[in-house]
């Protein structure tokens, strides 16, 4: 059993879940964070060794963050940001950043890396057949395309140094934030706005924090015969007018779907700018995890709907008066 492990973006919203997961099952945690500026609430100080990574860019020195440590599980990344983010920054961040970091990895003699992609790098929509590992690569954008970039350069690494290597490509992470497309998509909920998707009929897989930090608890845990590129999701896909009207039973408010034909969404979501956003909502993304139950013995511990309440509780404490 590995003894120390290194988590980067350990006071992110995936990161501080996955701290608390693997405290809880008896492992030694090492955060990598910007500054110890940022973690001054952060509520497991004393049980986390952290150590300062500065802002990620292809000049972070990584060698003194990775020492004495048995795995590392990369999670620090530029995330979608605005329209205006240059391609560049995406880049620096997420493919130089993790290339230098999976240099240091080998000369440190990490035995184990696992790296937190998107499912993005497989396109924005699955279409009627969901996404398996074997399917071909399509990432859109520079936020999926620097990512791609990162998994190909710790391919290289991970089969020139014999570093056991896993790749997880999760799809919405939903959960105890206080952000995020999910948060917002309850937020529209909880208001009772009418919402135009009672035409809909697609299918998105989602994942709860929880079950893709049981996942990536197993990955440290458990042999991965080499390199892997796993998908991870709750196991249960749901439409976006089913979604929203469990969501409506969870918050107590009744859900107000109207329909509107997909065509003119799409259309409306062009000349508002908002494309992407309606795409997300329309679009069907499926994931199948088969291979990733198979290869490790797995299955999400926690169901859809066990996910969904416990998120929509944490959701109601932040707006009680």
């Amino acid at each position: 059993m590995p003894k120390r492990i290194l988590i980067t973006g350990t006071n992110g919203f995936i990161g501080r879940h996955l701290t608390r997961c693997l405290l809880e099952a008896g492992y030694s945690v090492v955060g990598a964070v910007r500054s110890c500026e940022s973690i001054k609430e952060y509520d497991l100080l004393d049980d986390i060794e952290f150590r300062e990574s500065g802002t990620l860019s292809k000049q972070t020195f990584w060698d003194p963050i990775v020492k004495g440590v048995d795995v590392v599980i990369h999670l620090a990344a530029a995330v979608h940001m605005n329209k205006f983010t240059p391609s560049a920054h995406y880049f620096d961040v997420n493919y130089e950043a993790t290339n230098n970091l999976a240099a240091s990895c080998v000369t440190a003699g990490v035995s184990r890396m696992i790296f937190l992609s998107t499912i993005g790098v497989m396109g924005k929509s699955s279409g009627a057949i969901p996404f398996n590992v074997m399917q071909p690569i399509r990432p859109m954008g520079p936020y999926a395309e620097s990512k791609y970039h990162a998994e190909l350069a710790l391919q290289r690494t991970a089969a020139e140094s014999g570093m056991e290597l896993a790749i997880i490509r999760p799809p919405l992470v939903y959960g105890l934030s206080r952000k995020g497309n999910f948060i917002r998509l309850l937020s529209l909920v909880n208001s009772g706005v009418p919402l135009p998707f009672a035409s809909l009929h697609n299918k998105k897989s989602l994942v709860s924090v929880w079950n893709l930090c049981d996942l990536i608890e197993t990955c440290v845990k458990r042999p991965l015969n080499g390199r892997q590129v796993l998908l991870v999701s709750d196991g249960d896909d749901i439409s976006t007018p089913d979604l929203i009207s469990r969501l409506g039973v969870l918050l107590q408010r009744p859900a107000r779907l109207i329909r509107v034909p997909v065509a003119l969404l799409k259309i409306i979501g062009s000349v508002s700018g908002q494309r992407d956003a309606i795409d997300k909502l329309v679009d069907s993304l499926q994931l199948d995890i088969g291979y990733t139950c198979g290869l490790l013995r797995w299955k999400p511990p926690m169901s859809l709907d066990e996910g969904l309440a416990r998120t929509v509780n944490a959701y109601r404490e932040t707006i009680r008066p």
